[in-house]
């Protein structure tokens, strides 16, 4: 499912619940497995799109500061159901704390690649790698079920002309197993 899906559906959701749903601004913690009242409220709505999208709003920064920050739980009509437990607290501070260490590494990795180019550093040439003597490429694939497959017969038969031959020249004589 591609994001302009879970977009549109996280859209749908805010339009017919703001209190609960904020596209834009601050989040509120959602009640722990708010997806079954939505899909109460909502009969019609895919629960594999509503567990994507929910993961998404949930995972956002916006959404884990509000955790971190212990801010009330809210259900579908923007009722208070709960406070943030000190374990949601810090599984959302960890989350981020991870994306931050992982954002930095990147962008130290790109600041010594640019240090080594910019003192003259050139990276190898991409060589082409020959196939091993023997080895089988997708073009000798024999053909799994000669005349079936839905390709023209010239196809099967040729495959079947190769694996014999190869068999031939490797010493197995047994044809029936394909």
């Amino acid at each position: 499912m591609g994001n302009k899906k879970n977009y549109d559906l996280l859209n749908k959701l805010a339009e017919k619940y703001p209190a609960a749903f904020s596209i834009r601004g601050d989040r509120k913690p959602l009640k722990v497995d708010i997806r079954f009242d939505i899909i109460t409220a909502m009969p019609g709505i895919d629960w594999k799109a509503l567990r994507i999208a929910l993961r998404q709003y949930c995972g956002s920064i916006r959404y884990l500061e509000a955790v971190i920050a212990g801010a009330d739980r809210v259900d579908l009509d923007g009722n208070v159901v709960g406070k943030c437990s000190d374990e949601d607290r810090e599984y959302a501070t960890t989350v981020l704390m991870g994306r931050d260490a992982k954002r930095k590494a990147k962008a130290d990795a790109h600041a010594i690649h640019q240090a080594k180019l910019k003192a003259g550093w050139k990276p190898p040439p991409k060589v082409k790698v020959a196939p091993v003597a023997g080895a089988r490429t997708e073009a000798h694939r024999p053909c799994r079920s000669p005349g079936r497959c839905g390709r023209a017969s010239s196809h099967c038969v040729t495959f079947q002309t190769r694996r014999r031959r190869e068999c031939l020249s490797v010493g197995k004589l047994d044809f029936t197993s394909d």
